[in-house]
């Protein structure tokens, strides 16, 4: 199995040891990637069970809302802090559940849920995520102007990709 770059602990997302790659977008088993704009991540294991990624968050780094497709996951956060938020029917899409995971602790996620994670202190965080189905697809949810969601089908490697909507 490969191991992460860096060292141990929040060492993971330190500058010196973040490899560069196109736009920052997940390239393959055992390989990791970034840029300013996107979060460290390296795929730890993917197997015909189960698929583990790290990743690495700094100041306004945001998944966005997303749900997993077929896929339930959990994430243990290593070092730091993030936010999940959830959305939940009959509540505004401006008022989601939230909880914020400090270093220690977990949470996990159906398939159908529907959440986004976010960076959520001023010290650097190390997550990591496993899902059972491995990865194949997931939604990637967009709020329209008029509180509308707007779901696109993306594969699992395009995950940390930017959506640029196109009128028409």
């Amino acid at each position: 199995m490969p191991t992460p770059t860096g060292s141990s602990g929040s060492g993971h997302c330190s500058p010196a040891s973040r490899p560069k790659s196109p736009r920052g977008r997940r390239s393959g088993r055992g390989t990791s990637s970034t840029t300013q704009a996107h979060r460290t991540y390296r795929q730890l294991l993917r197997d015909e069970h189960l698929d583990v990624w790290l990743l690495c968050w700094s100041h306004d780094h945001d998944t966005d809302f997303h749900n997993h497709d077929l896929s339930a996951g959990a994430v243990a956060v290593v070092s730091g802090s993030v936010r999940e938020e959830r959305l939940v029917l009959g509540r505004p899409v401006d008022a989601p559940i939230a909880r914020t995971a400090r270093a220690g602790s977990s949470f996990d996620f159906a398939a159908s849920d529907i959440h986004r994670v976010l960076h959520a202190v001023a010290e650097p965080a190390v997550t990591i995520h496993a899902y059972s189905r491995p990865l194949v697809r997931m939604g990637s949810y967009e709020v329209e102007p008029n509180g509308q969601l707007r779901r696109h089908a993306v594969s699992y490697e395009e995950e940390l990709r930017e959506l640029s909507v196109t009128n028409g």
